[in-house]
């Protein structure tokens, strides 16, 4: 891997807690975060999960 470069693949590809975490989530939310790119490590795939699942909660009135 590149230095500076990461990406979900390399993580997935490397930490079998992130892979285990990614592939327990439903299909519609792994779309989502495949499509956000940078996502290096599993603090920040968690921290993706909790923003996607905030923005796809029902609005308040």
């Amino acid at each position: 891997m590149k230095q500076g470069s990461c990406s979900l693949t390399d993580l997935l590809n490397r930490d079998p807690s992130a892979y285990e975490y990614f592939y327990s989530l439903p299909p519609a939310m792994q779309t989502s975060l495949q499509q956000q790119g940078q996502i290096c490590s599993l603090k920040a795939l968690r921290d993706a999960v909790a923003t996607v699942s905030l923005d796809e909660r029902p609005r308040a009135f």
